[in-house]
């Protein structure tokens, strides 16, 4: 097991989650965890990762946390560059919960491949949601008295929980859950038992078999768009066009989210120049860039300083540089993360700025002194790597804030 986690939903509705790389055992040491567990929680969630898509670090690991859902996901998809976020995110488990969230299940559903048995809770609705396909197993139990549902990826997981819980869970009540079919559970009120989920069906999808036909070899400096028909997307509609040296995640069509720099001017255009967060996604040689005219001025400079997503509508090549264009109309508010830089980050070691979910996730461990959970909004703590940071009471102590910086 390379990674281990868990998530809570707290009877007021706030939601937890910690993290851990390694065994369950490590996870369990951490003050955040033990935290989780003294509290009364109405769902618990946990996951433990082989990893197979993304490197092996804490962020990896799952569940994920988004603005309306908590979730994991078991299984590899196989088509994770096609997909929404599929560029966006280091695995295939986060871009798939991240356009559940933005898109919903069915749509989500409609061109997946690959192997899933995912789960998921929505903040918004209080529902927890459960569905996978042939390729992976997944099973959920009720208690006799239906005040507790229990679910795993395997039976016999389910039947040790109950049992080293004291819980009362018949064979008869644990049933594997169907290929293809959504089940919703609304979370019950305190002391009512749960109702019967609710079942939707998800058409699986069914790919496609004749061949993509890819032509390459932009030489030239004339803008380029999805909109241009080549001789084999002629006799091909299903063909596209890819310039060798682009960007595939920069491709007209593209989702991608940026942080506005500032106005700069192009012999007289002006543009919005734009920087992409995702981490390494464009290079010396590529630039991303907002043009407007007079009549825009206004709307473009109030998105300077903010976080939007867009959508790469066009590309050219001029100076040895690829410059991956979008519009105005293409800005959508960023809804996973704050809209405004300064208000809502804070910064950590060496300058780097973080959301609380940032926070959360990078010092989940607590305290790397006293472990005691430290909080985005507390005042006092003290950042000392990717890794490491002190509370307050701790950095306020210089004896132990110069042994940890030394």
């Amino acid at each position: 097991m390379d990674s281990t986690g868990i998530a809570a939903v707290r009877p007021t509705g706030e939601t937890l989650v910690t993290k851990s790389v390694g065994d369950p055992f490590q996870l369990f040491d951490q003050g955040r965890t033990q935290e989780i567990l003294r509290g009364t929680n109405n769902v618990l969630m946990g996951h433990g990762r082989a990893a197979t898509v993304g490197k092996v670090t804490r962020r990896n690991a799952h569940p994920f946390e988004f603005e309306t859902l908590i979730g994991c996901h078991n299984g590899t998809l196989t088509n994770r560059h096609n997909m929404k976020y599929g560029n966006r995110y280091d695995t295939d488990s986060e871009a798939l919960l991240a356009q559940i969230e933005d898109d919903g299940v069915e749509k989500t559903f409609e061109k997946l491949q690959g192997a899933w048995a995912i789960t998921w809770y929505d903040k918004e609705k209080k529902q927890l949601n459960f569905l996978r396909n042939k390729e992976r197993p997944l099973f959920l139990g009720f208690t006799s008295d239906k005040l507790t549902l229990l679910w795993a990826s395997e039976k016999w997981m389910l039947q040790v929980a109950a049992n080293r819980n004291k819980l009362e869970v018949k064979a008869e009540n644990i049933e594997e859950l169907p290929i293809n079919t959504l089940h919703t559970i609304t979370l019950p009120e305190p002391t009512k038992p749960f109702a019967e989920p609710g079942k939707q069906e998800i058409k699986e999808y069914v790919p496609f078999t004749q061949p993509l036909v890819v032509t390459g070899g932009y030489q030239g400096p004339k803008d380029t768009t999805r909109g241009v028909t080549t001789d084999s997307e002629k006799k091909n509609p299903n063909a596209s066009s890819i310039l060798v040296g682009a960007n595939p995640a920069l491709l007209p069509g593209c989702s991608v989210d940026v942080r506005v720099i500032g106005i700069c001017n192009d012999h007289g255009s002006k543009y919005l120049k734009l920087e992409s967060l995702r981490d390494k996604v464009v290079s010396t040689t590529e630039d991303i860039r907002c043009y407007f005219d007079d009549k825009e001025a206004q709307m473009a400079s109030s998105y300077i300083n903010k976080l939007i997503n867009i959508q790469i509508t066009r590309f050219s090549y001029r100076g040895n540089k690829f410059i991956y264009k979008t519009a105005l109309d293409e800005f959508i508010p960023f809804t996973r993360h704050p809209t405004n830089l300064i208000e809502f980050r804070k910064e950590t070691y060496h300058g780097v700025m973080m959301t609380k979910k940032e926070f959360d996730q990078t010092y989940d461990s607590g305290c790397a002194f006293c472990t005691q959970p430290v909080h985005f909004s507390d005042t006092g703590w003290k950042a000392l790597s990717k890794d490491a940071i002190l509370c307050p009471d701790c950095s306020d102590n210089p004896d132990i804030r110069n042994m940890h910086l030394s």
